[in-house]
């Protein structure tokens, strides 16, 4: 079976819901015949069993593939397909790009990701949805951010993975302005879509050392190539290649468009921001982790600031008051786990973190989005309360979602986190410092996600009377992919229990353990603290307003790139456009206007004006013959 189906299924739904859409929109304006009393419930139904039904088809197809990968011997297991010549460039320096797609043990994990919580997603949205205006285009944008998404992981050199890396952004900001109708919804997508530029220049910049080191772009060769260690191209090459995961992946300090991007769907959410789109960087530093890993400077600067966002983006999320503000920034902060795991290079702990968030935070999105969902778009954490009464089924998955995020043992978060803390304390790139920051994010991530929960489904009821009359368990299109995720968040760990591929050794095996349990006291107690805090809570909290503000770091970026690079047009406006480029045009216009009214004072129409003028030329043009330049000599 061609690996170019798991791409194509996405694509052809893109293209079907795009028509579904297409014609709609000519119904509407009464350009075709048709009748469109069915209403938006009956396109949601269309649209979402097209979207869905590619998702299964691709997702099938990766199963089929992956069943054939485990089939061959452990160091030939890689399926290779090309499918045209792309780029092809001739001369001493030429070179050849095909577009080929590579399913290895790496991109079937993450291609596993992509289509079955995808699947999940797509079949949430149909009951979502179902009152949208226009949900053709919403499901045609879930189908092509996934075919890119599967561009990404499944190419085999740079320039494939970029274009997946471009498209992705491009779905990302169509699927986050959805509604485009609000301005701060547009604003959003519009700063997801240009802090992902600012970051995508690091990869261009890494594909121009790459090539001129290598020779290469293909990501086999570059990871088998020798690289020079002179001149500290290889560090560049590196830190890149991590500038461009800093983007995609919201670290510091390209992490401030994720929160914002909370405005689109709640199923756009799930997918985008908890499954798959921020996990990218992951995926890429974990592609080229040997050449990575050659770099001690990348590998350290990696570390740091990945556990620097996951210490930072825990605080923030304390003092959030926004439902999913508080997931957003959870997001951010497991991201920061992910990279410290590959800074510390424990790559494998990072990638099984990216499986393990992918079932989690699915969930949490989706449970959120069921709470919205009932609540009537209410948002805010104190306007809700004891809803595990009126939606049982949204509140036990979602307490299992936050039991597997927090490192509760048996959920799966234990697992993959664990790995992830007891690295940063004893890999040569680790250390002291950075295992602190891990434990405490840790402590963090279990206080503020007991909070959310027990203020969502355990505190007082604080929801408004005419809310309150309305709430009800969510359908069970939107309640049965819960529960199949709060299925993968409780055994998902177990896959890759306890400790990886690494298990067999024994020199710290008792440091292990220790780790293990003081990575669950923390958590228990983080949980602990906060679900006695709040438990009781009848009005809303007054936060830290810095912590509030994310740090202010979104101010700072604002007076520096927003009202700095106003200043400095200003004042290039004042200074060049206005006191050089428009001044010369004033003084040329000025002289052309003068010579031009000294010039019509000739043309009086008088045969002596005529005249004179011949004889002063004339007079002129004899002296400087006789007496100026010349064979007569100087004047």
């Amino acid at each position: 079976m061609s690996l170019s189906l798991i791409l194509l299924l996405p694509l052809v739904g893109f293209i079907l819901n795009g028509l579904l859409q297409l014609g709609a929109g000519a119904r509407r304006n009464g350009i075709v015949g048709g009748s469109t009393s069915t209403g938006a419930t009956g396109g949601a139904k269309l649209a979402g069993i097209i979207g869905t039904c590619v998702m299964v088809a691709s997702f099938a197809v990766v199963l089929i593939q992956e069943i054939r990968l485990l089939n061959l011997p452990a160091d030939g297991r890689i399926f290779e397909e090309t499918l045209f010549q792309w780029i092809q460039l001739k001369g001493a320096h030429g070179l050849s790009v095909d577009f080929s797609l590579r399913f290895d043990s790496l991109s079937s994990i993450f291609a596993l990701v992509i289509t079955g919580v995808g699947t999940l997603i797509h079949l949430y949205s149909v009951a979502y949805m179902k009152d949208d205006a226009t949900p053709a285009r919403f499901f045609a944008y879930l189908n092509l951010f996934c075919f890119f998404m599967l561009t990404l992981v499944l190419g085999t050199s740079l320039p494939v993975v970029f274009l997946g890396w471009e498209g992705v952004g491009l779905a990302s900001y169509l699927l986050i302005g959805y509604w485009f109708s609000d301005p701060e919804k547009v604003k959003a997508g519009q700063k997801a879509f240009i802090m992902n530029r600012v970051g995508d220049l690091g990869f261009l910049v890494a594909m121009f050392i790459a090539f001129q080191q290598v020779g290469s772009l293909d990501l086999l060769q570059l990871n088998s190539a020798h690289w020079s260690t002179e001149g500290g191209m290889l560090t560049a090459f590196g830190l890149a290649i991590f500038f461009a995961c800093t983007g995609k992946s919201a670290q510091i300090p390209l992490f401030t468009w994720l929160p914002d991007a909370m405005a689109g769907p709640t199923p756009v959410s799930a997918l985008i921001h908890a499954a798959t789109m921020v996990t990218s960087g992951v995926y890429l530093l974990t592609r080229l982790s040997v050449v990575i890993s050659s770099s001690p400077v990348t590998m350290s600067v990696i570390a740091l600031v990945g556990g620097l966002t996951a210490f930072l983006a825990a605080t923030i999320a304390c003092a959030q008051s926004d439902i999913k503000k508080i997931l957003a920034y959870s997001t951010v902060s497991q991201l920061g786990f992910m990279f410290l795991g590959c800074g510390v290079g424990a790559f494998d702990a990072g990638v099984f973190h990216v499986m393990t968030h992918a079932f989690f935070k699915a969930l949490l999105f989706l449970g959120a989005g069921s709470v919205i969902h009932a609540l009537h778009e209410e948002q805010n954490v104190f306007k809700m309360g004891d809803l595990r009464k009126k939606m049982p089924i949204t509140a036990v998955t979602f307490g299992i979602g936050t039991a597997a995020i927090t490192g509760i043992l048996p959920f799966s978060g234990f697992f993959s986190k664990d790995e992830i803390i007891f690295k940063s304390l004893t890999s040569p790139s680790g250390g002291g410092f950075l295992f602190g920051l891990a434990i405490v994010s840790a402590f963090l991530t279990a206080f503020y996600m007991t909070r959310l929960f027990v203020l969502v489904f355990f505190s007082p009821n604080r929801v408004e009377k005419e809310r309150a009359k309305k709430v009800h368990e969510s359908p069970l299109l939107m309640t049965v992919p819960l529960m199949i995720l709060a299925i993968l968040s409780l055994v998902g760990g177990w896959f890759g229990a306890p400790y990886g591929a690494e298990e067999g050794e024994t020199a710290h095996s008792s440091l292990k353990y220790g780790v293990m349990a003081v990575s669950w006291l923390v958590a228990v107690s983080g949980c602990g603290i906060a679900y006695f805090k709040y438990k009781q809570v009848q009005t809303p909290e007054k936060p830290i307003s810095f912590l509030e503000q994310g740090w202010g770091i979104d101010f700072i970026y604002q007076r520096v790139f927003g009202g700095g690079t106003e200043s400095i047009a200003k004042a290039l406006d004042q200074w060049i456009e206005e006191g050089i480029f428009q001044r010369a045009l004033r003084w040329s216009g000025a002289v052309a206007q003068l010579s031009g009214t000294l010039l019509r004072s000739f043309q009086a129409g008088s045969i002596q004006a005529y005249l004179m003028m011949i004889l002063v030329c004339a007079s002129v043009a004899l002296f400087v013959f006789v007496f100026g330049w010349g064979p007569y000599g100087k004047l």
